[in-house]
């Protein structure tokens, strides 16, 4: 064909056209696909859309529940706001989006070939129908564009693999296919240090979704192995995502999702189960392992294995489906991804558009460490406990809270150019960044608490210089912010001038602010240069109330309580020091720790409940000092007080917004400060716009 042209030659230009053909047949190989219009019309969009495989349907459960879970697993993905797309191969054609019927064929036709990478050039040709693996599906959904893939469990490493080299084609693909699988770790019927290991040398990035590292093997929460990371929130999963895309890496990811502890079946059975089929499966071989031994496991349990099932891959396509909402948000500001809002019995005061509370004060960086001995000794010796890190500062801490139940606070705070700043931004990315300022060649602000064995802290370290940054002049930024809010919140931690500054221009405005004072010292900080006046409510605790009533010379609050007797006369003493505060500040919210609060504030006999918003005018309030006792909510466990007191202000505050009566803003208060107290992260992602409509909670009416 080209006569003149040595062989030597032909050859590169031979190649490079076989080449380009080639790239060109895979780009027309993903338009050939058959993708459904609402998943081709959600990437169009920048839409979040999540990848689902189709093994679980065709090979992973018997009749009917495989449709059953199926329909499920997609009804999850929507409630999250994305779009499910479940993957396989009908008739020769791959398909991208199943419609119902669709699904209900899969899920009852008996001969479907169970398609890996290797296994598309034959499945296609034939014109066969097949479920698409981790591999295959992983495949697909990177050809169509889709960043995120939920499944139950990879496969991996199998039992004596060092004489068999029996290894999973999910783990090559996940070293070569830049998607995010989203599972419940490797199946527990897998050898799960050697998969650990493959992944590692695959140069795949293993990351559990949780406090710690704990990697879980499917049915159980822990292995007994540590993955190579762990990250808190689906944010920043999302994150890593993001990171990973920047560098144009062509591996993939693994976010491990432990289980849900009620869907946890029993370890020793699971176990004792799974190493009784592995023997009987001694005699199978290649793809029919895995089918048969999860079968058997199912048998022998009595069907607790396939519950457990089920109940993780849907908590898997939650998590999925967060992390992909989470990553559109990310990567695409034009998206028309919107985050779905809980629905809630009461609307919620405001929306988007119309004023929203603003919260002024620090974003922290906190680690948590937790002493597992019951003596501890500043001696120097090293003690046994956990490290955990998370994300605080009081101002931020409200804001988050808010944000999940249900309000849309403007958060003005300051943050360094860091690794730190990137994580606390992500962590919960539906808090706006329009007031943040980020300031180069600096360091966000750390906190580091110690807590004993009962989480009760010891004491705190904190490298809080950044809060200097939150000056006048970055307030004046958002003065037209400030003075349409309903209601301003603003912590301790800001520089004098700053506080001085922000209540002159609500005092000024017409705002009402609500102070939280984060420690002794700065309770007073309003006081000290005489803008006390311009504060409407405040929430110090019993040793930052005495440091106030000092500087004030209202007299000495006394000790705080150490069993609940002590408690009414408490309430009684600290109603009487208090009262000429109350000529000045609309309510104080006193905190006791474990035995609850007490709401201070003036009010006519019979409407001591009344709502605390609208704030009457100074001269317009009635009544004489009076105080709501709410004793605290009894919990089975404590995981952590930090963050309960903030969750306990930010549900108060949420409900006192939409104008409740006070019993049940304390309600709300207490719910969320039992969600906060029952997880180590200070606010909680459990926290929810459901805690607005607890049960009204009964309160002492105590009076001079």
């Amino acid at each position: 064909m080209l006569p003149h042209l040595s062989r030597a030659v032909c050859r590169p230009l031979l190649q490079g056209h076989f080449f380009s053909l080639h790239r060109r047949h895979l780009h027309d190989g993903a338009r050939r696909m058959v993708v459904s219009p609402l998943v081709k019309d959600a990437l169009s969009s920048s839409h979040p859309v999540v990848a689902l495989e189709s093994t679980i349907i065709t090979h992973g459960m018997p009749y009917p529940h495989n449709l059953e879970t199926a329909l499920e697993v997609e009804e999850v993905v929507k409630q999250e706001g994305a779009v499910p797309a479940t993957i396989a191969v009908l008739h020769g054609q791959v398909h991208v989006g199943l419609s119902e019927e669709q699904l209900r064929d899969l899920a009852t036709k008996k001969d479907c070939i169970k398609t890996s990478r290797r296994d598309f050039p034959y499945v296609l040709a034939k014109g066969l129908t097949g479920g698409t693996t981790v591999s295959g599906t992983m495949v697909v959904a990177h050809r169509v564009g889709i960043p995120i893939f939920v499944t139950g469990g990879i496969g991996g490493v199998h039992r004596g693999a060092q004489t068999t080299m029996d290894i999973s084609a999910d783990l090559t693909e996940l070293g070569r296919t830049p998607v995010c699988v989203v599972c419940a770790g490797v199946k527990s019927i897998l050898d799960v240090g050697r998969t650990l290991e493959y992944l590692e040398t695959q140069g795949v990035c293993v990351s559990v979704l949780g406090l710690d590292a704990r990697f879980p093997d499917f049915f159980t929460r822990n292995s007994g192995f540590l993955a190579p990371s762990h990250v808190e929130s689906p944010g920043l999963a999302a994150l890593m995502v993001q990171k990973r895309a920047e560098l144009s890496l062509d591996s993939g990811m693994l976010i491990a999702v432990p289980i849900p502890e009620e869907h946890e079946a029993e370890g020793h059975l699971i176990k004792e189960a799974i190493d009784q089929a592995v023997e009987e499966a001694a005699s199978i071989s290649g793809r029919d392992v895995t089918p048969f031994i999860l079968s058997r496991v199912s048998e022998i349990t009595a069907g607790q294995s396939l519950k457990s099932n089920i109940g993780l891959i849907k908590n898997n396509a939650k998590t999925g489906s967060q992390i992909a909402a989470e990553f559109a948000r990310l990567t695409s500001p034009a998206s028309r991804y919107v985050p779905p809002i809980q629905e809630s019995n009461s609307s919620s005061l405001e929306t988007e558009d119309s004023a929203r509370p603003v919260v002024v004060g620090g974003s922290i960086v906190d680690f948590v460490v937790t002493v597992l001995e019951p003596q501890f000794e500043f001696t120097g010796r090293t003690h046994s406990g956990t490290v955990t890190q998370s994300y605080g500062g009081v101002g931020r801490n409200l804001a988050d809270a808010l944000v999940r139940l249900g309000c849309h606070p403007f958060l003005v705070s300051a943050v360094g150019s860091d690794s730190h700043a990137s994580a606390l931004t992500a962590h919960n990315p539906k808090l706006g960044r329009e007031g943040l300022r980020v300031v180069s060649k600096e360091s966000t602000a750390v906190y580091c608490v110690l807590l004993d064995q009962k989480g009760e802290a010891l004491m705190g370290v904190g490298d809080m210089a950044m809060h200097e940054h939150i000056t006048p002049s970055h307030i004046h930024q958002f003065e037209d912010e400030l003075r349409r809010a309903p209601l301003v919140l603003m912590d301790g931690n800001l520089s004098q001038r700053t506080i001085n500054y922000t209540l002159d221009l609500c005092s000024e405005a017409g705002v009402p602010v609500w102070y939280e004072p984060t420690d002794m010292r700065k309770a007073v900080k309003p006081w000290l240069e005489g803008r006390g006046h311009a504060v409407t409510f405040a929430s110090p605790n019993l040793h930052e109330l005495r440091a106030l009533c000092s500087l004030l010379q209202l007299g000495e609050v006394g000790e705080a309580p150490t069993t609940s007797q002590d408690v009414p006369h408490l309430v009684q003493h600290v109603l009487g020091i208090t009262a000429p505060l109350l000529q000045h500040i609309h309510a104080l919210m006193v905190t006791m720790g474990r035995f609850g609060f007490m709401i201070l504030r003036r009010a006519p006999v019979g409407r001591e409940n009344d709502p605390l918003l609208p704030v009457p005018s100074r001269g317009e309030v009635e009544g004489e000092p009076v105080a709501l006792y709410f004793s605290a909510v009894t919990t089975e466990r404590v995981v952590s007080v930090s963050g309960a007191g903030d969750c306990l202000t930010a549900g108060f505050v949420a409900s006192m917004m939409r104008k409740e009566k006070v019993g049940r803003c304390g309600a709300a208060g207490l719910a969320a400060a039992s969600l906060s107290l029952d997880a180590m992260p200070a606010v909680p992602e459990t926290l929810n716009p459901g805690v607005l409509d607890a049960d009204h909670h009964v309160f002492s009416l105590v009076r001079l």
